[in-house]
């Protein structure tokens, strides 16, 4: 694993320290080694971002694959409306 994170949104030269351990779901690790920088994250409508801190609160408490599916696939979305939003086309 590197040492820093960079913000996931192209051209963003924002880093931050990689200190976070994987989630550990069914004895393999969930890597979270992606990040967006809260300048990029601010633009990511109100109701998505709570909608995935939901998921993320889910998947703490229960470790279930579906969960990590379901956080996954919102932090997609996330992050294609933050790139969207950098590059101006939202």
């Amino acid at each position: 694993m590197t040492d820093r994170l960079r913000c996931a949104v192209p051209h963003c030269r924002r880093s931050k320290r990689a200190d976070e351990a994987p989630v550990i779901i069914d004895g393999k690790p969930l890597a979270l080694d992606e990040w967006i920088c809260p300048t990029h994250w601010r633009p990511v409508r109100r109701d998505r971002r709570a909608v995935f801190a939901a998921a993320k609160r889910i998947l703490r408490r229960k470790r279930t694959e579906r969960a990590a599916r379901l956080m996954i696939w919102l932090w997609q979305r996330c992050k294609r409306e933050a790139i969207e939003c950098a590059g101006g086309l939202q």
